[in-house]
């Protein structure tokens, strides 16, 4: 099984995060108060690119610092630099 890990800074994130990925269709799983896990072999799941431009929507508009993207031990920050 493939799976995204999305880790946030905190797990009042991870909620909102969780909500906002099951009102895009997407089925979520905790992992802990500050991850979230995506089974992309899961026939109904959108294809990676997808979920990596929701999970970046939602930083954005969330004003969320950063978020942790991680896909067989490689590991991929999305953050805003200023």
């Amino acid at each position: 099984m493939r799976e995204l890990l999305i880790g946030v800074e905190h797990a009042s994130q991870c909620r909102q995060l969780e909500s906002f990925l099951r009102g895009r269709r997407a089925q979520p799983r905790v992992v802990d108060e500050h991850r979230l896990a995506l089974d992309l072999d899961d026939d109904a799941c959108a294809g990676l690119a997808t979920l990596v431009a929701a999970v970046e929507q939602w930083r954005v508009s969330s004003r969320a610092g950063e978020v942790a993207l991680e896909l067989a031990g490689e590991v991929c920050i999305l953050r805003t630099e200023t």
